[in-house]
């Protein structure tokens, strides 16, 4: 819609109304941008600031023209006589609608029917639909919407994702469970060509959630799984491995507990069947339980996944060593997290050569058995040799992997973490607020490894002698730790 606007310059301006353009102007002066065009620090010309800066200009005044709407009906709705309110919350929305459709008209006027301008607006619109509950209107402004698209950015353009994602949410409400799957899937279809097989983009992993979501409500709504194990679809479901997709989408958002669904669900499924083909699949899903297991603070548990897969591995025969070797870096992970570090270094000590020779030195799994080596050697006091190993990790992680790459931001962080207790604040405080903005952008501001970077932050406030700071930052470590991970994860005492 600021595009819209935007676009639209200002000859649209009259058509909001004298007192509407007023209010525009003076939200303009708070923004330094004059009613005239002009940028009020610069030379008397045409601002590229000015067209953005009239646009939010106009959306603020309408959004606070529309809440004020909100208000007066929720106020009017209020009976004295009764002291009972009565339902406002329809009469609201219907306000907002009424407004965005106003403006949808003058955008149309302006930029014409079929422009991104429009496109934006019609997201907008369709939003207001939905949240009045009004899910056929909602799903008739969404088809506008993607027809516009279509028409202006072609059919593969990676915003025609967004709403067929949106699509398939109203369609899920609407339980029209194959739409809303149709949905998701060419939206998925169209990231996976924008980006490649790039799961670890939250867009994708939002799409691959909403898949999730569609698979769990049509299976709890018509019990399809476990009436028909023989059910073709569902088949492909778990032949595609998009159940584990699904669940490592939760995985990477912090949604642990959700993630430990699917992969259970896989796992039933995969025995069911009684096929040794899928003992594979098996034990990928047994130590994926495990590792979530270890995030959420359940070391006996995770101990008894990873066992059991190492188990399923071993009866294998002519099963190669790395393989092995993998499971046993993530049963050292577990020791580690239990206090058991030497322990935990033998394992990574033993599997690190299998892998190297396997995969090659300057490889991402190596490179994360080095790192965990790191973290024991930090553990035993010895911060020289964890320095040495998480650089020599950083190196590799660097040469093969994206810079936003969870790995490389962990890795950056128990750096600068090693700095600041050396004392070398001035290099660990502005690298730890570096991987702070890059863990939000990528998991978003409530994620368990936005949690441990805060709390290092505030470990570095307080070496530093700054405590208001350090308990700001420990504050919103808990906080988020105690939303994702539950009172009872041991990392909630760490920080308290």
């Amino acid at each position: 819609a600021v595009r819209g606007f935007a676009e639209a310059g200002t000859g649209a301006d009259e058509d909001l109304g004298e007192d509407i353009g007023i209010e525009v102007d003076e939200l303009l002066a708070q923004m330094n941008v004059s009613a005239s065009g002009e940028d009020n620090d610069a030379s008397p010309r045409k601002s590229p600031r000015h067209s953005i800066g009239r646009a939010i200009a106009k959306i603020s005044v309408i959004d606070s023209r529309a809440s004020t709407v909100k208000s007066n009906a929720e106020y009017a709705a209020f009976s004295p006589r009764s002291g009972k309110k009565k339902k406002s919350r329809k009469t609201a929305h219907t306000a907002e609608i009424k407004a965005m459709r106003k403006t949808l008209e003058q955008v149309r006027a302006t930029s014409g029917p079929s422009s991104e301008a429009t496109a934006n607006t019609l997201t907008c619109l369709a939003e207001l639909y939905k949240n009045e509950g009004d899910l056929d209107s909602a799903l008739e402004i969404c088809a506008e919407e993607l027809n516009v698209r279509r028409r202006v950015l072609g059919p593969g353009h990676f915003s025609i994702a967004f709403v067929l994602n949106r699509t398939g949410i109203i369609r899920l409400e609407k339980d029209e469970f194959d739409l809303a799957k149709q949905c998701h899937t060419e939206a998925l279809q169209i990231q996976q060509a924008c980006l490649g097989e790039n799961e670890h983009n939250p867009d994708v992993s939002q799409t691959l959630v909403n898949l999730g979501d569609v698979y769990y409500k049509e299976r709890n709504s018509l019990k399809k799984i476990k009436s028909n194990g023989n059910n073709a679809e569902y088949d492909n479901v778990i032949d595609s491995g998009m159940l584990c997709r699904i669940a490592f989408a939760h995985d990477e958002r912090g949604e642990y507990v959700r993630a430990m669904h699917f992969y259970d669900e896989h796992v039933e499924l995969l025995k069911s069947k009684g096929d040794n083909k899928y003992i594979p699949g098996i034990i990928n899903a047994l130590n994926c339980l495990g590792s979530l297991n270890k995030k959420t603070g359940r070391y006996v548990e995770a101990l008894d996944y990873h066992t059991k897969a190492l188990h399923m591995q071993k009866s294998i025969p002519g099963l190669d060593k790395f393989e092995i070797a993998n499971t046993s870096v993530l049963i050292g992970m577990v020791e580690f997290k239990a206090g058991r570090f030497k322990k935990a270094l033998a394992l990574f000590t033993e599997a690190l050569p299998v892998q190297q020779k396997k995969y090659g030195k300057k490889h991402a799994v190596p490179a994360r058995t080095i790192f965990n080596m790191a973290l024991v050697h930090d553990e035993l006091a010895d911060h020289i040799k964890s320095m040495s190993l998480l650089e020599q990790s950083l190196t590799i992680q660097k040469s093969v992997l994206p810079q936003d790459h969870p790995d490389i931001l962990s890795t950056r962080m128990y750096i600068a973490r090693l700095h600041s207790c050396a004392g070398n604040f001035d290099i660990a405080m502005p690298s730890l607020m570096g991987v702070l903005l890059s863990q939000k952008q990528l998991f978003g501001p409530k994620h368990p490894l936005v949690a441990d970077t805060l709390h290092n932050i505030g470990i570095c406030h307080a070496r530093r002698g700054k405590m208001n700071s350090a308990l700001k930052s420990y504050e919103e470590c808990f906080t988020i730790r105690k939303e994702i991970l539950g009172y009872e994860h041991p990392d909630i005492a760490g920080v308290l």
